[in-house]
């Protein structure tokens, strides 16, 4: 059941831009018409992150933490956006992985926001831990992810992940509730691949891609 007890986060209490009431304060005087515009509205014709940062200053920062190219990197993607959230005075980073290794990857350094689905999510990363990752997301993408208790398919549901860096949010995914929720969700679910299914599924996918 999921927990419906927690705060009400959202995307603009993550990513909350102070910029309007700032009243005079050093970092109001270099606000841009595209931050006001990404706060009040949350458009970003520019497409800078985070309304804020254009390519060139985004490749800069990146240059700097020594991130360009490289692997094996991810601690260091993560110091790099720890800055950009104090910098911007927000309480956390926030992202919504749409694929099993992805979320995978985050969870070095981020929480699903529902302790409910950080449980599910766990629990199918201890029960998938000796698949590679590769076959196991793509096993996940295809359908093919069942609950063992049940029986029923377990479609990747996208749900919001965080990384937190301050504030309510910071003492929420810390709380003993968050916690309890999230143990529970963990201790109810066991999930198991349906590996003939996987093998159907690929083999019609091969099929369509031959066809003229």
């Amino acid at each position: 059941m999921p927990y419906r007890n927690h705060p009400r986060f959202n995307l603009r209490r993550l990513l909350r831009f102070p910029l309007l009431s700032a009243k005079g304060r050093p970092s109001a005087a270099g606000t841009t018409e595209s931050e006001v515009l990404f706060e009040l509205t949350g458009e970003n014709p520019e497409n800078r992150l985070f309304g804020r940062y254009d390519a060139a200053e985004v490749r800069e920062r990146l240059e700097r933490a020594g991130l360009l190219p490289g692997l094996g990197l991810l601690s260091e993607l993560f110091a790099l956006l720890s800055a950009f959230s104090r910098e911007l005075s927000v309480d956390g980073v926030l992202d919504v992985p749409d694929h099993f290794h992805t979320a995978l990857f985050y969870s070095r350094a981020f929480r699903y926001l529902d302790p409910a689905e950080e449980g599910r999510f766990q629990a199918i990363a201890r029960d998938l831990a000796a698949v590679p990752i590769a076959l196991a997301s793509d096993a996940i993408r295809e359908g093919c992810l069942f609950d063992r208790g049940t029986g029923a398919p377990l479609p990747w549901v996208a749900s919001e992940q965080v990384m937190s860096g301050r504030g309510p949010l910071r003492r929420f995914l810390r709380s003993e509730a968050y916690r309890t929720a999230r143990n529970r969700a963990l201790a109810d679910l066991h999930v198991v691949v349906n590996w003939d299914l996987y093998r159907r599924k690929i083999a019609s996918r091969g099929a369509g891609e031959k066809s003229p």
